[in-house]
């Protein structure tokens, strides 16, 4: 898979740079290393307490000019590699691209907010029902296709939307969702559609949004017996700001058809969070979020991810210093299906542009 990702990287770049006009073109390219420590205990089976620390960098590239645009993003971490976005654009209308490669699958606002660099985000973690595949996300976070974003002005406000069409993840043999590429040699490479609609009360500013989400897909895996599962998923967000407060949530509710033979096997589950922010005038800022899932513990589909954290309460706090880096620290209290965990995690991490 990443022989292919790599091709497609030369391609795209090959693109970009052969299209893009030498005049009002811009470019970023920013580095967001970070290094975590966590001690858990976990009640799972037995009790028992372990520690892990993981340093990595996240490297982020944009490039935006009149009309071709071009992102990538790639982490470099001690337990995974990985080329996470590459996509180019073409700016049909001014507030209108297209977008063909890999993506971030627009279902998950979180992920629209903050990519893989967590220098951006205030907490540590991330709710776990936006959890990337590789760290055992139960939705397909990222889609290799097209993407078409936009907006339309309504009075100071506006009106967005972002429609995808692409192939998106299939379940490993270890239950794992893998995400593919268009032309992998193996998988029924089925078409993920997904939808947002959303709109920010200022046009200029994304401090005020609220949105509906819309996901249609079919997930093969290489482990069940009937190897096709279909899934339909809707939900909301609301992203608001107030002086230093600021509210992060957003509620899913996925129903699965798993098909077994001459019988099918289906069941829908919910899952939610809110994450309420504080930032101070002294570059302190404090932060809580909890977590919860409706109809998990019969949910077929679910039961495929016995670490997915099911419900969660945590809280932390945030110290910024020097030029854009961050002292994190965050304590935790999760439920996962067998078991429970309680974590303690101090982080570093920055956010560098370069030149």
């Amino acid at each position: 898979m990443r022989d292919g990702i790599r091709g497609a990287a030369f391609a795209l770049t090959l693109l970009a740079v052969a299209h893009a006009p030498t005049v009002a073109a811009q470019n970023a390219f920013i580095i967001f290393p970070e290094a975590s420590l966590t001690h858990q205990s976990v009640k799972h089976s037995g009790s028992y307490e372990d520690g892990r620390g993981v340093v990595g960098v996240s490297l982020f590239y944009a490039y935006d000019s009149d009309k071709v645009r071009f992102l990538g993003e790639a982490i470099l971490h001690t337990d995974e590699q990985e080329i996470e976005r590459l996509q180019a654009g073409w700016r049909v209308q001014p507030q209108t691209t297209l977008w063909l490669g890999r993506y971030h699958n627009p279902l998950i606002h979180w992920n629209t907010l903050f990519h893989h660099g967590t220098y951006l985000q205030q907490s540590i973690s991330r709710p776990s029902i936006t959890a990337f595949e590789d760290d055992g996300g139960v939705m397909q976070t990222h889609l290799t296709g097209g993407l078409l974003e936009g907006a339309a002005p309504i009075g100071a406000g506006e009106l967005g939307y972002a429609l995808a069409l692409g192939v998106g993840s299939d379940l490993d043999i270890n239950n794992t969702l893998e995400p593919r590429l268009l032309f992998a040699p193996h998988g029924k490479r089925t078409l993920n559609t997904s939808a947002r609609i959303s709109y920010r009360a200022d046009a200029f500013n994304d401090n005020k949004e609220a949105g509906l989400l819309f996901n249609r897909s079919d997930i093969f895996s290489e482990k069940l017996p009937a190897q096709d599962i279909q899934q339909a998923i809707t939900g909301g967000y609301l992203h608001w700001e107030w002086k230093q407060l600021r509210l992060l949530s957003a509620a899913y509710w996925v129903h699965s058809v798993i098909s077994l033979g001459a019988q099918d096997t289906s069941a829908t589950f919910g899952n939610g969070y809110a994450q309420l922010e504080y930032g101070g005038e002294q570059n302190w800022g404090v932060f809580a979020r909890t977590e919860g899932t409706w109809g998990g513990n019969s949910d077929a589909y679910l039961s495929i991810f016995p670490d997915f954290v099911r419900h969660r309460n945590l809280v932390g706090v945030r110290y910024d210093f020097m030029r854009r880096q961050a002292l994190k620290l965050e304590i935790s209290n999760s439920q996962v299906q067998d078991g429970s965990q309680r974590a303690v995690t101090l982080q570093w991490s920055g956010g560098f542009p370069f030149p």
